[in-house]
């Protein structure tokens, strides 16, 4: 990467999404990028304001998405990654009208909400709901 300000600084790079998923990410991603947190609630205009011109890459969720304003404020992002599956949340048409990738993880939790399911199955068929912990 090489960015406006010289080839040794590193990438600014947004977190737009839900606050449960944003520790690992950051720490993955602050030994390579500078990390800025758009926060869920709050003046996430004046956090755009400060840092929509350094962006180059943003991450979100498909719960948080990012929709076409979020896309257009950012003059320079280059992708947009998905730490999820789905991109519903997506504004699929604004990325694609300014070339800028979106990328996602499509197998990363089939194979667990797969076993989560079948462990629920077998809870729900050797105990009556009354009996398992958290059912009342």
């Amino acid at each position: 990467w090489t960015t406006q300000r010289g080839p040794t600084m590193k990438p600014d790079v947004l977190i737009a999404e839900d606050t449960i998923n944003e520790v690992p990410i950051v720490a993955a991603l602050e030994p390579d990028f500078t990390v800025h947190l758009l926060p869920e609630k709050g003046d996430r205009e004046a956090v755009l304001a400060e840092v929509a011109e350094r962006i180059r890459g943003m991450s979100t969720s498909p719960l948080a998405g990012a929709d076409a304003r979020l896309i257009n404020a950012l003059p320079h992002l280059e992708i947009i990654a998905i730490a999820g599956n789905h991109t519903d949340r997506i504004d699929l048409e604004a990325a694609r009208a300014r070339n800028i990738p979106v990328t996602n993880t499509p197998p990363v939790t089939t194979e667990d909400v797969a076993d989560l399911v079948m462990a629920l199955l077998l809870c729900l068929t050797s105990a009556p709901m009354g009996h398992i912990e958290g059912f009342s």
